[in-house]
Formats: structure tokens, sequence, C-alpha cells
């Protein structure tokens, strides 16, 4: 018994040190540039690649998939990390250790994939504890879809630019000559994913007052005023749009994750009102307001940037 108990102990002794001594800001830093790489160029495999090492659904969209990964390995995170290991240390937890160490020090992919769209060796990010930056942009199309004036929704979804409502109703029910009611969207809750639906518009979804997690990128929304009635939402993604405003969201203060990259933000200073989030994804946004993103970053707010 004496001896299973030194051997065990030689086994936390052991991972413990490779952990300390192999989980740095220069590891995360490595693993970050490379996820964010690997989100930019729209690489679902290589994100997925990450996700396995965190258990996290892999069938998940871009954006989510990228929240997941960039939350566990952004240098930001190093300090969190470490106060993990220490007590998984000290509470003799050598299956956790054991775990930490397939989470963080697995081998790199020997063979990068070298996405045109990035900048030189040398030139990738620009780092410091404050901020997580890149210089690169994303490249944008040139044409966006034209701004339209759009009536009150009356619930007869019959709008010729495809909007929220047609969206769901493709999605439940299909080719079925069938439609939803504003008393299904108010039973709607938990998660909503309309992620690359071509929606125009949100009229409607104001009435989805029950949802907590709701995906919207890869369509050609411009105005999200709609949004503001979705008071119980905890995580919005809406990446790869083509948003300008954002000052609804004041009104979303459970917010805990926000993805907004992709966009055509420029102003951000809403987001100093959301008290409980912990993550924005800002990349490939026109934004000017440098000092909203250091004061988040100040507050502990996992912010991504360019």
């Amino acid at each position: 018994m004496d001896e299973i108990d030194t051997c065990m102990k030689d086994s936390i002794e052991s991972i413990y040190r490779e952990l300390k001594r192999r989980i740095t800001h220069a590891r995360l830093k490595e693993i970050s540039v490379d996820v964010i790489s690997k989100y930019r160029a729209g690489d679902h495999d290589g994100l997925a690649f990450y996700a396995a090492f965190l258990d996290s659904d892999d069938s998940a969209g871009a954006g989510k998939l990228f929240a997941r990964v960039i939350q566990r390995y952004h240098p930001d995170k190093l300090n969190a990390i470490l106060n993990e290991i220490e007590l998984h240390y000290r509470a003799g937890n050598v299956e956790e250790l054991a775990g930490m160490r397939n989470t963080f020090l697995f081998e790199m992919p020997a063979r990068r994939i070298s996405y045109p769209d990035m900048p030189p060796a040398g030139e990738t990010y620009a780092y410091s504890d404050m901020d997580f930056g890149y210089a690169e942009r994303a490249a944008r199309d040139d044409e966006m879809q034209a701004e339209e004036s759009f009536d009150e929704y009356d619930g007869s979804a019959v709008d010729e630019e495809y909007g929220f409502i047609e969206a769901v109703n493709r999605l439940f029910f299909g080719n079925l000559d069938m439609a939803i009611s504003m008393d299904d969207l108010h039973d709607l809750e938990g998660e909503l994913d309309l992620s690359d639906y071509d929606i125009v518009d949100l009229k409607g979804i104001e009435h989805c007052i029950n949802l907590h997690t709701l995906n919207l990128s890869g369509n050609n929304i411009r105005k999200i005023e709609p949004l503001a009635s979705l008071t119980r939402l905890e995580s919005l993604f809406l990446s790869g749009n083509a948003i300008r405003n954002i000052g609804c969201l004041a009104a979303l203060t459970d917010l805990r994750e926000l993805d907004l990259s992709f966009n055509e933000i420029e102003e951000i200073s809403v987001l100093q009102k959301l008290d409980s989030l912990q993550y924005v994804n800002l990349l490939g946004n026109p934004i000017t307001d440098s000092g909203t993103i250091r004061e988040l970053t100040e507050k502990g707010v996992l912010v991504i940037s360019e």
C-alpha cells in the first residue's frame, strides 16, 4: 500500500512539474495565433482539432466553436490555468492533472496550413499583457445588401426580403405548409441556431424572450434593434453580417459571450454597460474605440480584436 502511495505521489509530482514548466505565455500564444488564423480562414476542421481536447461539440458553428477554444487557450488565461493546476496538485487529483496535460501539452500539427490573407512571418500579431490583437484585416465582400426600410411585423411573414420568421419556419417546418405563431416564439427556450440562413431583417425575433443562446452568424443583417427584447440572452453570435450600430445591446445585461466579428462596427462604448460580459470577439471590424477595448480588458473581459 505504501508503495502504491509513493508511486502515485511521484506521478503527481512529475505531471505537476511538467505543467508548471511548459504551460507558459509563449505556449498559449502559439496555440491562440493558430486558432485565430483558422477562424479567420473559416477552417472549421482546424478549430475542431482544438475543440477535441476540450470535449466540445465539434458540430457547432465556427463562431461558437472559436469562442469555446479561444477562451480556454488565450494567454490572458494563464494565471487562471496555473491556479487550476495548483488546486489539483494540492488536492492530489492526478486524473485532473493528467487531463490538463492532454489539454495543453499536445503536439501541434507538424504541417501548418498557409493562408493567403495571412501576413508574413514576424508580423502575425502584436501582443501585450493588456491586449491580444492582430494587424491583418480579414477579406471582406465588396458588395453588401442594400439597406431596406421595413414595416412592422404583423405575423404574416410576407416580406419580399428573407427574414427571421421565414428562417424559423424553414428550420422547424421545412417545406410543410405551416407557419410559426407568436405563442410558438414565446415558447422557444434555450438555444436557437439560425446561422447561414440569408436573413436580412429580424422582425418577429423580439417575441423570443426565453432564449439564452442565439446564433445569427453568416446572414445579411444590418439592424439588430429587435434583439433588445431578448434580455435573458447569455450568448449571442452575430459574426459575418453587415451590422454597424450595436447600441441596443445595452439592454442585454446578462450577456456573457458576444461575437461581433466581421461586421462594420466602429463604436463599441455600449459594451462597457454589460457587467456580465466575459468574452467579446471584435475581429474584422473598423473599430476606432481602443479606449473601450482597454477598459474591458482591465475589467477582465477577454477581448479578441485587431
